[in-house]
């Protein structure tokens, strides 16, 4: 949320000029075109034209930040795949789909949330936040996802916000937030 005067800061960086997958935790939101790079960032400024998938998770990878945006996808796409396979996976299309360098504002929902998930999975990051992660997903995109957070969480901790009970089984724990209270949900956890 855009501040309505003033700056929001961390290590003396304007959090808003910061990409989300620079930040401090990974992301993922409600709508996955807020979490995906849509926008090339050149310096201060915004350059024309939006970032393609292979861009996007480019971009999430911080393993190798010396390098800068790949101009062949396989050089992001094979250690994406890699990690998938790692943990389980397939990739939701293969290496030399020209999926890979469709622009990211063109892609389907379900779509998107893979690639946005794929981004966590590249970025490293120790801690990813998930809001409403599976607004507007039918089933089949819905267990894509599932897989996806499932694997992350196996790493990583993933704090989760949702009104969809289909996730609770995901939990290790969770809370139910209502009427000015945060309290830990005892029947999840005697199913658990």
């Amino acid at each position: 949320v855009a501040p309505t005067a003033g700056q929001v800061r961390y290590n003396g960086d304007n959090i808003l000029r910061v990409a989300p997958h620079r930040r401090p935790c990974y992301t993922l939101l409600q709508n996955p075109m807020d979490t995906l790079g849509t926008q090339k960032h050149k310096g201060d400024g915004i350059e024309e034209g939006g970032l393609t998938v292979a861009e996007s998770l480019f971009e999430a990878w911080r393993d190798t930040s010396p390098l800068r945006l790949a101009t062949h996808p396989e050089v992001v796409l094979k250690p994406l795949c890699g990690r998938l396979a790692a943990m389980g996976i397939s990739p939701i299309r293969p290496i030399d789909d020209p999926f890979w360098m469709k622009p990211v504002a063109s892609l389907s929902g379900g779509e998107a949330h893979c690639v946005a998930a794929y981004c966590a999975i590249l970025s490293n990051a120790a801690v990813l936040l998930a809001d409403e992660p599976t607004t507007g997903l039918d089933e089949e995109n819905f267990q894509k996802l599932m897989a996806l957070l499932r694997a992350i969480s196996r790493k990583r901790i993933v704090l989760l916000t949702s009104h969809d009970t289909r996730i609770s089984p995901l939990a290790d724990r969770s809370f139910v937030v209502g009427g000015g209270q945060i309290r830990l949900n005892d029947e999840h956890e005697r199913t658990q």
